[in-house]
């Protein structure tokens, strides 16, 4: 059985929709994409423990 040693939580804050409430703006998509590659680079910085 495989085991998350990190997960990351992204919250979306102030993102703004296109209108639909659904839907993110381009520039939300790109700001969470940012938040994202960094949670994700930080969580393959750590070294793995068992």
């Amino acid at each position: 059985m495989r085991h998350l040693l990190s997960t990351p939580l992204l919250l979306a804050g102030l993102a703004v929709s296109v209108g639909d409430n659904l839907h993110f703006s381009t520039e939300a998509l790109r700001e969470l994409g940012k938040r994202y590659a960094e949670a994700y680079l930080k969580t393959q910085a750590r070294p793995h423990q068992p």
